[in-house]
Order: structure tokens, then C-alpha cells, then sequence
């Protein structure tokens, strides 16, 4: 048997970086929630009912030395202790570790061993204290059972991923690489603790993590779409029950997401589910939750933090032509961006002649010209079809060359096309897009 996996997509005008959580709740049939105190886990000990935390560690760190290293921390010695010897069921050690000023991201290479003959399931290292630091690349979140109460949401990452039902076989040795970012104003280097946590002699009850990535797509503003692949190997996609939580946009709730092909998840039954909704927000960070459920009431939640870059309607720039003809002096197929008076001076030397050029306002307006190199015959022109961002605000100019087809009257007669025209200022990136296409004259 195997588990719920969710990975999460965002998909708006957005970039989304994702993080995903297992925790636990009251079942399908009630709304997604954070559990509550007494719902959770005791010690660090991970849901799943057969779990049992093989040890905490404290990682120290020497700032001058741009080293880290690690120590067990005995049972019965401060507030989290090893449920059991932490020498005879998990090994952890530090192989080497930097320290990055620019970034402010220690980056620890670590392996963690199972030095016994027992087969675990599920192994993962949860964060309890990191303090104000992150720990980047996490595979989820985790929700643990304070000592005096209460419940804290921890970090996790995952290990054995790549083996069926995570198993961590006997003697097996796993790398691990941690990159640790203190944040801007941080200064202190206090220890980092943790715990190992293996589900044993049963695999993990609980839905586990699988690769993460994310992207971003327009849907014919304002109408946006989230994606959620969410795949069961114990129940079809059919029986999943999952939410996006649309309340940071300015959304109403939930809203519910489907596998049908037909709420922005592609092809229906393939495990990507979808919602697609209409939102009205600034441009900013926000956080979006994804809930997914199964038949046994094991949930997952995908918290997916999202900058939200661009809402405009309207990606799309106005533009005029300026001038067009057949006779230049610049005889290969080009295109040329110009955004200030000397560009357009160079440009016109090159063009060989422009009699009383336009004045143009160069902080809010910019030139595109296009050459069609030299040909032999007349019948061949250049439009301009349109100027327009895309979803990583990436400017598109679209344009077409056009050849006479044959059904098309020409004088043979060489000739430089070229054609030149304004456009709204754009200082993102631009990409020239153009086409080659046969005229068909059919209006001879």
C-alpha cells in the first residue's frame, strides 16, 4: 500500500514557490481546518500510530570557522529528549558545511544512517526549533504536540524518496543536503533542533511528499486557475476530495477542485485537479493553502507562497506606423528595438535616408523597424501584428514578412522592404516573433 501524494501548482500571473504539510484532522466531510491541541502527537512523535522518534539533535554552528556540527541529545536532558538510544537506531552526522554571506544560507552536506536490521517507513527529519531562520527545500510541514500544550507547525524533510513506500532498508546510508537561510536581521547563531522520526514495523499511515515544482500561466484574466496533482496509490482520483483556500486573494472560502478537464487541470482523470476562480488582487505576496483528502481521512496541505507580479487586463501595448517603403539601404532581414534619439540616429544611417523623422518622447514611446532584405521582384511587405506580454511579462512583438504567392501580379524590379513604427515604452524583456507568409492575391 502506498500513500496520497500532492504536489502543488499555482497558476495565475503569479511566481509560486511550494511547500507541502501532512497533518491531522477530523475527516473529509468537514472543512479543512488546523488541528487542534490533543489531535496531534506527543514529543515530536509523528502521526501514523505506529511512529516512534529515534532521536533529537542539536546542530551548532561556528560562524568564524564556516562549520557546523552535530550532537545527540540524551534522554532526560531539556525540554525534547531521544524517546530511545539514539546510537543504536539512527546515526546523523555532518560531512562538511559553508557559510554563504551573500545569500546568508549555511549549506550543510549530511548523511543519516540506519545502523540496525529493522526496515523503517516514512523517515523524515522534522525542524522543532530553527528560531527566525528558514529552512529552504523543505519537503512539508509537519504539526507537533507541545509538552505544555499547544500545537507548532515544523519543517520536514523527507528521506528515501525515491524508494517505494520510503523505505529506509537495514544499514542503508542516506545523503542529505540542508541549506539553512538566516534572515536579514538575524545575528545570533543559536543551535538548530531536530528530531528523526521512522513509522515501523507498518509503512506510514499519513500522505507524504513527492517532488516539488511550480509555474505560472495566464487564463483569460480575470478568471485564474490553481492546479493540484494529487495522486493516491491506495484509492483513484476519482475518490480524492480536494480545496484551495482562496481567502488571501480576496476570494470567498474554499473552492473546490476537480479532476475532470474541465476547471484548468488539463486532461480529466490524471490526478491534477483544478479550480478556477476570478480575483482582483494587488500585486504582492500572498500564500495559498491546497487541502486534499482520501477516503481514509488521511489530509494533506500544500501551502503554496506566491508573488503575484502582474493583474493587468490588458498586456497588450498600442502602436502607430511611422513610415514603410521599398528602398533602403540595409539589404538582410532584421529587426531593430530603438529606445533613445542616438539609437534612432545610427539607425537612420543605416537606412540611408529619413527626411524630418518624428520627435518621440523616448521615456514613454520606442521604435521597431523591420527589414526584408533584398528581393527581385515587388509583392513583398511587412506588418506589424501586435505587441503583448506574456505570462512572465515577457514583451512578444509579432510580426509577418510577406512573399507573393503565385497567383499574384509582381514587376520584376529589386527592392529593400522595410517598415517602421512606435510603440508604448517597454524596459522588460522583448522577443521579436516573426512569421514568413505567401500572399495569396486574391484580390486580383
Amino acid at each position: 500500500m502506498q500513500h496520497p501524494i500532492v504536489k502543488g501548482h499555482i497558476t495565475a500571473v503569479i511566481i509560486a514557490a511550494l511547500v507541502i504539510f501532512p497533518a491531522l484532522f477530523a475527516g473529509c466531510s468537514a472543512s479543512p481546518s488546523v488541528p487542534e491541541s490533543g489531535n496531534g502527537i506527543d514529543m515530536g512523535k509523528s502521526s501514523g500510530g505506529s511512529s516512534a522518534c529515534l532521536g533529537y539533535f542539536r546542530m551548532s554552528f561556528d560562524e568564524i570557522g564556516g562549520s557546523a556540527s552535530v550532537e545527540a541529545v540524551p534522554p532526560g536532558t531539556g525540554a525534547r529528549h531521544a524517546q530511545v538510544d539514539v546510537t543504536n537506531y539512527v546515526e546523523f552526522a555532518v560531512v562538511n558545511a559553508s557559510w554563504d554571506a551573500v545569500k546568508r544560507d549555511w549549506k550543510i552536506n549530511a548523511f543519516i544512517k540506519n545502523p540496525t536490521m529493522v526496515t523503517g517507513y516514512g523517515v523524515w527529519v522534522v525542524f522543532t526549533n530553527l528560531g527566525n531562520k528558514v529552512l529552504k527545500g523543505q519537503d512539508g510541514f509537519t504539526w507537533v504536540e507541545q509538552p505544555g500544550g499547544g500545537m507548532l507547525r515544523c519543517p520536514f524533510v523527507a528521506v528515501c524518496k525515491g524508494q517505494e513506500l520510503r523505505k529506509f532498508p537495514p544499514y542503508h546510508v542516506e545523503n542529505l543536503t540542508l541549506t539553512i537561510h538566516w534572515p536579514v536581521g538575524v545575528h545570533s547563531w543559536p543551535p538548530v533542533e531536530f528530531f528523526i522520526d521512522a513509522s515501523w514495523p507498518k509503512e506510514r499511515k499519513t500522505p507524504m511528499v513527492e517532488n516539488l515544482d511550480s509555474w505560472h500561466t495566464v487564463k483569460d484574466f480575470p478568471d485564474y486557475y490553481i492546479t493540484a496533482w494529487v495522486a493516491d496509490f491506495q484509492e483513484p482520483s476519482g475518490q480524492l476530495t480536494a480545496y484551495a483556500d482562496l481567502t488571501p486573494i480576496g476570494g470567498v472560502g474554499f473552492c473546490q477542485m476537480y479532476d475532470d478537464g474541465l476547471h484548468g487541470d488539463g486532461a480529466s482523470e490524471d490526478s491534477t485537479f483544478g479550480c478556477v476562480f476570478k480575483s482582483e488582487a494587488t500585486a504582492g505576496d500572498y500564500v495559498i493553502t491546497v487541502h486534499a483528502c482520501d477516503p481514509k481521512d488521511n489530509w494533506m496541505e500544500n501551502d503554496v507562497a506566491l508573488t503575484i507580479q502582474s493583474a493587468n487586463p490588458n498586456p497588450c501595448v498600442d502602436w502607430w506606423e511611422l513610415r514603410k517603403g521599398v528602398k533602403c539601404n540595409i539589404d538582410w532581414d532584421a529587426e531593430f528595438l530603438i529606445k533613445s534619439q542616438e539609437e534612432l540616429d545610427a539607425f537612420i544611417l543605416q537606412l540611408g535616408f529619413w527626411p524630418n523623422p518624428p520627435q518621440i518622447n523616448w521615456a514613454k514611446e520606442m521604435i521597431l523597424a523591420f527589414t526584408r532584405g533584398e528581393v527581385m521582384s515587388s509583392g513583398y511587405w511587412i506588418e506589424m501584428v501586435d505587441a503583448c506580454r506574456d505570462k512572465n511579462d515577457v514583451m512578444h512583438i509579432r510580426f509577418n514578412r510577406w512573399w507573393p504567392g503565385p497567383n499574384c501580379m509582381v514587376a520584376w524590379v529589386i527592392q529593400r522592404p522595410y517598415y517602421i513604427v512606435k510603440c508604448e515604452r517597454y524596459d522588460g524583456e522583448i522577443v521579436f516573433d516573426g512569421a514568413f507568409k505567401e500572399d495569396p492575391c486574391k484580390d486580383w
